[in-house]
Protein backbone atom coordinates (compact mmCIF):
# COMPACT_ATOMS: atom_id res chain seq x y z
CA UNK A 1 0.00 0.00 0.00
CA UNK A 2 1.57 3.22 -1.22
CA UNK A 3 0.37 6.79 -0.91
CA UNK A 4 1.60 9.83 -2.79
CA UNK A 5 3.05 12.93 -1.18
CA UNK A 6 -0.18 14.74 -2.01
CA UNK A 7 -2.21 12.07 -0.22
CA UNK A 8 0.15 12.23 2.74
CA UNK A 9 -0.38 15.98 2.93
CA UNK A 10 -4.16 15.49 3.06
CA UNK A 11 -3.80 13.00 5.90
CA UNK A 12 -1.45 15.32 7.80
CA UNK A 13 -4.00 18.12 7.44
CA UNK A 14 -6.59 15.78 8.98
CA UNK A 15 -4.26 15.24 11.93
CA UNK A 16 -3.68 18.96 12.35
CA UNK A 17 -7.41 19.65 12.30
CA UNK A 18 -8.12 16.97 14.91
CA UNK A 19 -5.31 18.05 17.23
CA UNK A 20 -6.61 21.63 17.34
CA UNK A 21 -9.54 20.27 19.35
CA UNK A 22 -7.59 18.07 21.76
CA UNK A 23 -4.42 18.07 23.80
CA UNK A 24 -3.91 14.45 22.75
CA UNK A 25 -1.39 13.38 20.12
CA UNK A 26 -2.21 11.16 17.14
CA UNK A 27 0.45 9.69 14.86
CA UNK A 28 -0.18 7.41 11.85
CA UNK A 29 2.57 5.08 10.65
CA UNK A 30 2.64 3.16 7.37
CA UNK A 31 5.12 0.31 6.95
CA UNK A 32 5.80 -1.77 3.85
CA UNK A 33 6.28 -4.72 6.19
CA UNK A 34 6.78 -5.29 9.91
CA UNK A 35 9.54 -7.84 9.45
CA UNK A 36 11.61 -9.59 6.77
CA UNK A 37 10.25 -12.99 7.92
CA UNK A 38 13.32 -15.11 7.08
CA UNK A 39 11.40 -18.21 8.15
CA UNK A 40 9.06 -17.73 5.18
CA UNK A 41 12.02 -17.68 2.79
CA UNK A 42 13.50 -20.82 4.32
CA UNK A 43 10.19 -22.68 4.19
CA UNK A 44 9.70 -21.99 0.50
CA UNK A 45 13.35 -22.64 -0.31
CA UNK A 46 13.18 -26.10 1.27
CA UNK A 47 9.83 -26.87 -0.38
CA UNK A 48 10.94 -25.85 -3.88
CA UNK A 49 14.27 -27.65 -3.58
CA UNK A 50 12.44 -30.82 -2.52
CA UNK A 51 10.01 -30.57 -5.43
CA UNK A 52 12.85 -30.00 -7.89
CA UNK A 53 14.63 -33.10 -6.58
CA UNK A 54 11.47 -35.20 -6.88
CA UNK A 55 10.79 -34.01 -10.44
CA UNK A 56 14.42 -34.65 -11.42
CA UNK A 57 14.23 -38.15 -9.96
CA UNK A 58 10.98 -39.00 -11.76
CA UNK A 59 12.09 -37.58 -15.11
CA UNK A 60 15.58 -39.06 -15.08
CA UNK A 61 15.38 -42.42 -13.29
CA UNK A 62 18.47 -43.67 -15.16
CA UNK A 63 20.66 -41.44 -13.00
CA UNK A 64 21.44 -43.56 -9.98
CA UNK A 65 24.02 -41.44 -8.22
CA UNK A 66 22.14 -39.69 -5.32
CA UNK A 67 24.67 -36.84 -5.32
CA UNK A 68 22.85 -35.42 -8.36
CA UNK A 69 19.71 -35.05 -6.27
CA UNK A 70 21.69 -32.79 -3.95
CA UNK A 71 23.10 -30.77 -6.82
CA UNK A 72 19.69 -30.04 -8.39
CA UNK A 73 18.35 -28.85 -5.05
CA UNK A 74 20.73 -25.87 -5.03
CA UNK A 75 18.88 -23.88 -7.75
CA UNK A 76 15.62 -24.94 -6.08
CA UNK A 77 16.77 -23.38 -2.83
CA UNK A 78 17.69 -20.14 -4.62
CA UNK A 79 14.42 -19.97 -6.56
CA UNK A 80 12.31 -20.71 -3.49
CA UNK A 81 14.11 -18.13 -1.39
CA UNK A 82 13.62 -15.48 -4.10
CA UNK A 83 9.93 -16.27 -4.65
CA UNK A 84 9.21 -15.55 -0.98
CA UNK A 85 9.94 -11.87 -1.63
CA UNK A 86 6.56 -11.67 -3.39
CA UNK A 87 4.16 -10.33 -0.68
CA UNK A 88 1.22 -12.57 -1.60
CA UNK A 89 3.37 -15.69 -1.50
CA UNK A 90 5.08 -14.65 1.72
CA UNK A 91 1.72 -14.23 3.50
CA UNK A 92 0.76 -17.79 2.53
CA UNK A 93 3.94 -19.10 4.14
CA UNK A 94 3.29 -17.47 7.51
CA UNK A 95 1.01 -18.50 10.33
CA UNK A 96 -1.46 -15.97 11.69
CA UNK A 97 0.21 -16.03 15.11
CA UNK A 98 3.58 -15.19 13.53
CA UNK A 99 2.14 -12.21 11.65
CA UNK A 100 0.21 -10.94 14.68
CA UNK A 101 3.30 -11.15 16.87
CA UNK A 102 5.60 -9.34 14.43
CA UNK A 103 3.11 -6.58 13.64
CA UNK A 104 2.42 -5.97 17.32
CA UNK A 105 6.12 -5.90 18.16
CA UNK A 106 6.87 -3.50 15.30
CA UNK A 107 3.99 -1.23 16.33
CA UNK A 108 5.40 -1.03 19.86
CA UNK A 109 8.87 -0.25 18.49
CA UNK A 110 7.49 2.60 16.38
CA UNK A 111 5.45 3.87 19.34
CA UNK A 112 8.46 4.19 21.63
CA UNK A 113 10.96 5.20 18.93
CA UNK A 114 8.80 8.21 18.08
CA UNK A 115 8.22 9.23 21.70
CA UNK A 116 4.48 8.67 21.79
CA UNK A 117 5.02 7.50 25.37
CA UNK A 118 6.51 10.83 26.44
CA UNK A 119 3.54 13.19 26.11
CA UNK A 120 2.71 15.16 29.26
CA UNK A 121 -0.71 13.57 29.74
CA UNK A 122 0.30 10.15 28.40
CA UNK A 123 -2.33 10.49 25.68
CA UNK A 124 -0.41 9.58 22.53
CA UNK A 125 -2.11 7.23 20.07
CA UNK A 126 -0.38 5.38 17.24
CA UNK A 127 -2.35 4.29 14.18
CA UNK A 128 -0.12 1.58 12.71
CA UNK A 129 -0.59 0.09 9.23
CA UNK A 130 1.58 -2.75 7.92
CA UNK A 131 0.95 -3.24 4.20
CA UNK A 132 2.43 -6.66 3.43
CA UNK A 133 0.60 -8.32 6.32
CA UNK A 134 -2.57 -6.29 5.66
CA UNK A 135 -2.78 -5.47 9.34
CA UNK A 136 -3.83 -2.38 11.28
CA UNK A 137 -3.04 -1.91 14.95
CA UNK A 138 -3.67 0.84 17.47
CA UNK A 139 -1.29 1.53 20.35
CA UNK A 140 -2.57 4.01 22.94
CA UNK A 141 -0.65 5.33 25.92
CA UNK A 142 -2.06 4.56 29.34
CA UNK A 143 -3.37 8.08 29.95
CA UNK A 144 -6.05 7.66 27.29
CA UNK A 145 -6.24 3.87 27.13
CA UNK A 146 -7.41 3.47 30.72
CA UNK A 147 -10.27 5.92 30.11
CA UNK A 148 -11.94 4.10 27.21
CA UNK A 149 -13.74 0.77 26.82
CA UNK A 150 -11.66 -2.30 26.06
CA UNK A 151 -12.99 -2.71 22.52
CA UNK A 152 -12.77 0.95 21.53
CA UNK A 153 -9.58 0.71 19.51
CA UNK A 154 -10.51 -2.68 18.04
CA UNK A 155 -13.75 -1.22 16.67
CA UNK A 156 -11.81 1.57 14.94
CA UNK A 157 -9.35 -0.96 13.54
CA UNK A 158 -12.14 -3.21 12.22
CA UNK A 159 -13.81 -0.29 10.47
CA UNK A 160 -10.55 0.90 9.01
CA UNK A 161 -9.66 -2.54 7.64
CA UNK A 162 -13.00 -2.65 5.80
CA UNK A 163 -12.41 0.82 4.37
CA UNK A 164 -8.84 0.01 3.30
CA UNK A 165 -10.10 -2.94 1.26
CA UNK A 166 -11.85 -0.39 -0.97
CA UNK A 167 -8.38 1.06 -1.69
CA UNK A 168 -9.47 4.58 -0.80
CA UNK A 169 -6.59 4.94 1.62
CA UNK A 170 -6.91 8.64 2.36
CA UNK A 171 -10.59 8.35 3.27
CA UNK A 172 -9.97 5.25 5.40
CA UNK A 173 -7.11 6.82 7.36
CA UNK A 174 -8.77 10.21 7.80
CA UNK A 175 -11.95 8.52 9.03
CA UNK A 176 -9.96 6.61 11.65
CA UNK A 177 -8.14 9.82 12.62
CA UNK A 178 -11.47 11.59 13.11
CA UNK A 179 -12.76 8.73 15.28
CA UNK A 180 -9.64 8.75 17.42
CA UNK A 181 -9.81 12.53 17.60
CA UNK A 182 -13.35 12.34 18.93
CA UNK A 183 -12.22 10.04 21.72
CA UNK A 184 -9.23 12.23 22.58
CA UNK A 185 -11.38 15.37 22.50
CA UNK A 186 -13.84 13.82 24.96
CA UNK A 187 -11.17 13.05 27.54
CA UNK A 188 -8.50 15.61 26.67
CA UNK A 189 -10.15 18.67 25.10
CA UNK A 190 -8.01 21.51 23.83
CA UNK A 191 -7.09 24.18 26.36
CA UNK A 192 -5.50 27.59 26.12
CA UNK A 193 -2.48 26.72 28.24
CA UNK A 194 0.67 24.77 27.62
CA UNK A 195 -1.17 21.44 27.73
CA UNK A 196 -2.40 22.02 24.18
CA UNK A 197 1.03 22.50 22.67
CA UNK A 198 1.76 20.21 19.75
CA UNK A 199 4.19 17.81 21.40
CA UNK A 200 4.76 15.53 18.41
CA UNK A 201 5.29 15.97 14.68
CA UNK A 202 2.13 15.69 12.54
CA UNK A 203 3.99 13.95 9.73
CA UNK A 204 3.09 10.39 8.74
CA UNK A 205 5.79 7.90 9.61
CA UNK A 206 6.57 6.03 6.39
CA UNK A 207 9.05 3.19 6.09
Amino acid sequence: MKITDEQAKIIEECIEKVEKETSGELVPAMMDSSDHYPVAHMRLAVLVSFLVAVIFYLMMPEIKNPIWLLYVQIPGLIIGYALAFIPGIKRLLLRKVEIDEEVHQRALEVFFANNLHSTKNRNGVLLFISAMERRVEMVADRGIDELVADDTWNNIVDGMVKDLKKKDYVTAICKAIDECGGILKTHFPATADEHNQNELNNKIIRE
